[in-house]
């Protein structure tokens, strides 16, 4: 979720502003290996695809339906159809979607796709799913209310294949990690980033 105007006033950031200033070492080698142009333009449209999958998820939820455009392309569809697929399998109950999360003290602010009655879950649309992914669901589910959304046990990602309209759905624990240790990384970054922004800004 982008900071607002005057969020971004005030010094905040997005948990994915700071995490993408953190290219891991295989997304370094694919951006020197693919070009800085085409890079730029394949990240742009897998950033499309997933805009218009959480617009499309959000309706499922909110309205209980949701409808392809003709302009839409097979990776849009493909995810769609790996999340009835989901839906099929899991049941998942009580959805919720959109939901803010704030860190008033650290300044930094973000949004969860969705919340089942127990589970925190992201949604990606990619190929696999990455160790910058668990830093981010760490850091939201410290960040969630725990009052408001008391229950919540576990912290997901519902990977959506774009190209062969499967899913993959694996809990932070599966992965070997826990929501502490994550958002623990994950706070460490922000500190980094922000001592270097600082210190970029000195310089200018």
């Amino acid at each position: 979720m982008p900071t607002s105007p005057e969020q971004k006033a005030e010094g905040w950031l997005s948990v994915t502003e700071v995490l993408d200033a953190f290219i891991p070492k295989g997304l370094l080698s694919w951006y020197l290996k693919t070009g800085a142009k085409e890079a730029k333009r394949l990240s742009t449209v897998a950033l499309k695809i997933g805009s218009r999958v959480d617009e499309l998820i959000q309706d499922d939820i909110t309205k209980g339906s949701y409808k392809l455009s003709a302009k839409d392309p097979i990776e849009v569809t493909n995810c769609m159809e790996a999340w009835k697929q989901f839906k099929q399998d899991y049941n998942p109950r009580s959805l919720r979607t959109q939901i803010v999360v704030n860190d008033g003290l650290a300044r930094v602010t973000g949004h969860v796709d969705l919340i089942t009655d127990n589970t925190l879950i992201d949604v990606k649309c990619a190929s696999s799913i990455k160790h910058n992914h668990w830093l981010q669901v760490g850091a939201y589910y410290s960040m969630l209310d725990q009052v408001m959304y008391n229950g919540i046990s576990e912290v997901a990602i519902l990977r959506l294949d774009k190209n062969l309209a499967t899913y993959q759905f694996m809990t932070i624990r599966q992965a070997g990690y826990t929501p502490t240790k994550c958002s623990e990384v994950f706070y460490g970054l922000l500190e980094a980033y922000r001592f270097y922004q600082t210190k970029a800004e000195k310089e200018e």
